[in-house]
């Protein structure tokens, strides 16, 4: 049940047409598609997008509360914006988002330039919210009940570039890592109906999208919350069948203990769902995985991998390692070492651990040094720059399709299958002279004829528009 709470603000005497708008989102992918939500909310009502918060009239800063670090940025963000309210108290500020829903309190009484605070559960009725905040002329706070799962056709404006989108399949996490704070605010995991993501599928590919991401918090869980069944590889099996056009599908954050041979068998069955996998697995040595509540052990882990790699071919592996985790110590992380060495992933991203009040881990203190853990991150991503170096270095001579984000000079920036977005290297198209630069925006065939730690070097083979 959610409920309102309000106090009086000052600056009142704005006017009730809709005006300017402009959003800071921080934070994951999944953050961009709630405030792509918002935006289309308040652009059916009447407001303008407005690229610069210091013209807006009213500013929205969609918040991340994930670990210490997003939480720093987060405030840092909404202090920024509210200096802008002394030069115009005209202004107004909007905070939604993760830190709200987390730190309401704590954002309501020590920032009262907050002009309006939107929780999860209320984020998809902004307009409505917006609206009655300004006539009112008070401070107002939304806040309560269930994590808001948004329908496809709330989202009819996109803040990505055009061909190229994120599409969240399912809300909230059932899992109960204990580093993990998510599932205390995101609450239960809630699928969207099948009909529906299918629906926004084929909106999206009509709209020129080519690309197009499918995410959750756990994307291999959906499915389970409808019938007690993860129904993933039906979902991709339907868009395939029933959505027609030249599109990419990408999987972005499967879970380690729901993948299965089913999964794997549609993705390298599928012509439409590239061959990467995106898995965090977080550790190696069975003690820290154990202490993690991950579930499975670092040989089943192994044995995953190397299924994944059985069973889809020229499959692109990414995973994310934690480390500096309360039960890691020299041996433990000699094991991860050691496992990331073995298995070569294609893509690795390392994060240090960062104590949370109310997860699990929150008992076991916090007793590996920062500069320990900034030390092993360090070991780790040096490692895996000279597996990638290598990765790449075979990549040379290779023909492969790629997708187009943007010119620069002399050359197409633009990914391939083994890059997702904003968050993986990208292949530079080089010009042939004399030759017209490929459209942003289309596939282009390609042979790699260089390559460093991250990205390829190409030049076009045959465009395939």
């Amino acid at each position: 049940m959610s409920h309102c709470q309000s106090s009086a603000r000052s600056g009142s005497g704005v006017s009730l047409a809709p005006g300017s708008v402009a959003f800071v989102t921080l934070g994951c992918a999944k953050n961009t598609v709630d405030t792509e939500v918002m935006h289309s909310r308040l652009a059916a009502a009447g407001w303008r997008l407005e690229m610069d918060p210091a013209r807006a009239d009213v500013t929205v800063i969609n918040t991340c509360g994930f670990i210490g670090p997003a939480r720093e940025e987060s405030i840092a963000t909404i202090l920024e914006v509210a200096q802008l309210q002394q030069s115009d108290p005209r202004k107004m500020l909007v905070v939604t988002g993760c830190m709200v829903t987390r730190y309401a309190d704590e954002l309501w009484n020590e920032i009262p330039e907050i002009d309006l605070l939107v929780d999860l559960a209320s984020f998809g009725r902004i307009d409505r919210l917006l609206q009655e905040t300004r006539e009112t002329g008070q401070r107002q706070r939304y806040q309560g009940g269930d994590t808001y799962l948004y329908r496809g056709r709330d989202r009819k404006g996109r803040l990505t570039l055009p061909h190229t989108t994120y599409v969240k399949i399912a809300e909230g996490c059932n899992h109960t890592c204990a580093f993990c704070a998510i599932p205390g605010f995101k609450g239960r995991f809630q699928s969207r109906a099948p009909e529906d993501v299918i629906e926004e599928v084929r909106s999206l590919v009509a709209d020129g999208v080519k690309e197009l991401n499918l995410i959750s918090q756990d994307t291999s869980f959906y499915g389970v919350d409808r019938g007690g069944r993860r129904t993933l590889p039906e979902l991709l099996r339907r868009i395939d069948e029933e959505v027609e056009g030249d599109y990419w599908l990408r999987l972005l954050y499967l879970y380690p203990t729901e993948v299965d041979a089913r999964l794997l068998d549609e993705i390298a069955r599928n012509p439409r769902v590239l061959p990467y996998v995106d898995i965090p697995l977080q550790h190696a040595a069975d003690s820290v995985l154990q202490a993690m509540g991950r579930g499975q052990s670092g040989d089943r882990l192994r044995q995953l991998v190397t299924e994944i790699r059985a069973r889809i071919p020229e499959v692109t592996i990414r995973t994310t390692m934690l480390v500096g985790f309360p039960a890691e110590g020299d041996a433990e992380f000699a094991a991860l070492e050691a496992f990331v060495r073995e298995l070569r992933f294609d893509n690795l991203g390392v994060f240090t651990y960062s104590l949370e009040q109310g997860t699990p881990a929150e008992g076991l203190g916090d007793p590996v040094p920062e500069a320990l853990k900034e030390e092993r991150r360090d070991r780790l991503m040096a490692l895996q720059e000279r597996i990638s170096a290598e990765t790449n270095a075979a990549r040379v001579g290779r023909r492969m399709r790629v997708l187009v984000d943007r010119l620069a000079e002399d050359v197409a920036i633009a990914r391939a299958a083994l890059h997702a977005p904003e968050i993986d290297g990208h292949v530079r198209v080089l010009r042939r002279a004399g030759t017209a630069p490929p459209r942003v925006g289309a596939f282009v065939d390609v042979e790699i004829i260089d390559a460093d730690i991250y990205d390829l070097d190409a030049l076009v083979v045959a465009a395939a528009e």
